[in-house]
């Protein structure tokens, strides 16, 4: 589970519902039962965040939330690559992993500038 306190911690990074693709290849190792309804599986990075911007991923899970109030924020159905292993075709999907790298290159490149003007 995630958490983090004034932005510092981890959180869920890139959340998206997984594509039909995906859901066909997973179906075996996500929760579906023939003929009853199935709840709307996401993918996401649990990823280490300052001022809540991914910084370092720590692990990539497929997820769904309950429908009854059972005390969970998201309950974890699968993990495509393992346990505590982190599926780097949904990082370079996302878009949210390109925005710190930028912010540092930015801020480095102002620092270097400054240095030698």
């Amino acid at each position: 589970m995630t958490y983090n306190v004034n932005g510092i911690g981890t959180n869920l990074s890139g959340e998206r519902k997984i594509t039909v693709e995906e859901l066909v290849r997973w179906s075996e190792y996500l929760p579906i039962k023939p003929y009853t309804r199935h709840p709307e599986f996401y993918i996401a990075t649990e990823s280490f965040v300052v001022l809540f911007l991914p910084i370092i991923p720590i692990e990539t899970f497929v997820h769904y939330y309950p429908e009854e109030e059972s005390g969970h924020k998201y309950i974890i159905s699968y993990y495509p690559v393992g346990e505590g292993k982190i599926y780097w075709e949904h990082i370079k999907s996302s878009y949210v992993f390109y925005i710190v790298p930028a912010i540092i290159s930015t801020l480095l490149v102002n620092y270097l500038i400054g240095i030698l003007l």
